[in-house]
């Protein structure tokens, strides 16, 4: 989460879809950016900083399936969680600051490609260990624990995964960069060009 922290030091939030200063579900657009998500105090600092809004129970999601998914996930976890309190379209948008809030993104934004709804058996799968077993075993992924990221200095299990060393996860937050980054577009933490973000991490 350091790491995750240090990346958002060139964030870009104000230019991004989740600059929502000026949406009236946003206490009538006051200008606030930061408050959907973070507080200054007595925010929950369990995988991403002083988090203000509320967080949705992991539950009534179908998860990734696949013959060829070697890895093992049974519902979205951790900072996934976070990103689809907001994103399955059910939860409240303005359930932030202890409110409970009465619009969502489905009401709010119909027909968004930014919904990503509950079934997330069509999505890239979230909230599954990703070491050196399921390098092994899967064939066609890069060791996490060995393999530098294109960042240039730590192993992508530093860069791009969430958790305790040895038994670190992949999340939404592997690609997303809720922030932004400077230049590069749908929030996403690396460009795509070229497939460059899924080489991170797929061994093609």
């Amino acid at each position: 989460m350091c790491l995750g922290v240090a990346q958002l030091s060139t964030a870009q939030i104000a230019g991004t879809g989740h600059n929502f200063s000026a949406e009236t579900w946003n206490e009538s657009g006051t200008g606030e950016i930061c408050k959907p998500c973070h507080t200054p105090h007595g925010g929950d600092n369990a995988d991403a900083p002083l988090w203000n809004h509320a967080v949705r129970a992991n539950t009534g999601f179908t998860m990734y399936s696949s013959g060829t998914f070697q890895g093992s996930t049974s519902a979205p976890g951790g900072i996934s969680l976070k990103c689809l309190s907001c994103h399955d379209g059910t939860s409240n948008l303005d359930a932030h600051g202890g409110s409970a809030g009465t619009t969502n993104m489905n009401t709010e934004y119909t027909g968004a490609n930014t919904i990503v709804g509950v079934d997330l058996s069509n999505d890239h799968p979230v909230s599954f260990i990703y070491d050196v077993d399921l390098a092994t075993a899967d064939g066609g992924l890069k060791d996490p624990e060995s393999e530098i990221s294109s960042f240039g200095t730590n192993t992508i299990e530093v860069d791009f995964l969430f958790g305790a060393n040895g038994s670190r996860t992949v999340e939404c937050a592997s690609c997303h960069d809720p922030h932004g980054v400077a230049g590069v577009p749908s929030l996403l933490r690396v460009s795509n060009a070229g497939s460059a973000l899924c080489l991170e991490c797929h061994n093609k």
